[in-house]
């Protein structure tokens, strides 16, 4: 055993770039289907089914990234304008996006008050920001954080502090919530809001409220309306496809690893077929 050892190590220092080419290629595929793998089991996670809901949400154009859009003054007052009977409360919304520690972090900004009801924001610790320089963050901006409650953050050259840590029903993205007045000072009011979700009266029939809102001109042909559940859904099947096409690949990768590996052995054997014919001999 000891001598076959020895001969194999020899064998490979022999023709040590083709070895070394063979590991980098096989290396370099093995490194493909696990980032790939993880891709797709990261994007598993966050396609989960969200609650239903009957808030009807207003964004520009057909925008999967709301931090792209833009929402006018004018197409928050068209909502607010509709009757008590048909829709409830207005919230319209600021929607960023920051980094922390590398991570990729949704900044949210909404009036206070809309957050339970409208938002789905439960709040299992601490309380809900009353102050400047205060805002609420998930467990997982919380743990990035490190400090747990009163962690300081820096949002856009300005120090916040998190006092409460909220949970957001159906949506696993880690976000940072901050008063929709406080957001407003922050950004300037040059940009506007990104989106606004409009609650439904009760024992209103949906359709009617949304179709009274794609009736009036400020928002027709300019912005569209969606059912929340159903826009959220539609953004978890376009996760869900991609998810696809990275299993797949994965997939792909793994049959390769495969292959190439009997491929190399295979050509390296039929190659040495008189030597090892000798050592069988010896």
């Amino acid at each position: 055993m000891e001598a076959l050892k020895i001969l194999t190590v020899k064998e490979l220092g022999h023709d040590w770039r083709r070895v070394g080419l063979n590991i980098a290629a096989i290396g370099t595929i093995i490194f493909a289907f696990t980032l790939l793998y993880s891709l797709g089991e990261s994007l598993g996670s966050l396609a989960l089914g969200p609650d239903i809901s009957r808030n009807l949400l207003v964004i520009e154009g057909d925008l999967a990234d709301p931090s792209d859009a833009t929402l006018d003054v004018s197409a928050v007052e068209a909502a607010q304008e509709l009757s008590p009977k048909t829709v409830g409360r207005v919230s319209p919304m600021i929607f960023r996006y920051l980094r922390i520690n590398e991570k990729l972090i949704q900044l949210r900004a909404a009036a206070i008050e809309d957050w339970p009801d409208i938002h789905h924001l439960t709040l299992s610790q601490g309380r809900f920001p009353d102050g400047p320089g205060e805002v609420a963050a998930t467990e997982s901006v919380v743990s990035e954080l490190g400090d747990g409650l009163e962690s300081v953050v820096t949002i856009f050259g300005t120090e916040f502090t998190v006092v409460g840590l909220v949970e957001l029903s159906g949506t696993p993205f880690s976000s940072i919530w901050m008063d929709l007045d406080e957001a407003v000072n922050l950004f300037g009011p040059n940009r506007g809001y990104q989106l606004m979700l409009v609650e439904v009266a009760p024992g209103v029939d949906g359709d009617k409220a949304k179709a009274s809102l794609e009736a009036d001109p400020r928002i027709s042909g300019k912005y569209h309306v969606f059912f929340e559940d159903n826009y959220t859904q539609r953004n978890t099947q376009a996760l869900n496809d991609v998810q696809g096409i990275a299993q797949a690949m994965s997939i792909i990768s793994l049959l390769a690893i495969t292959l190439g590996t009997y491929n190399a052995v295979s050509l390296r054997i039929s190659e040495k077929e008189r030597q090892l014919a000798i050592l069988r001999v010896i």
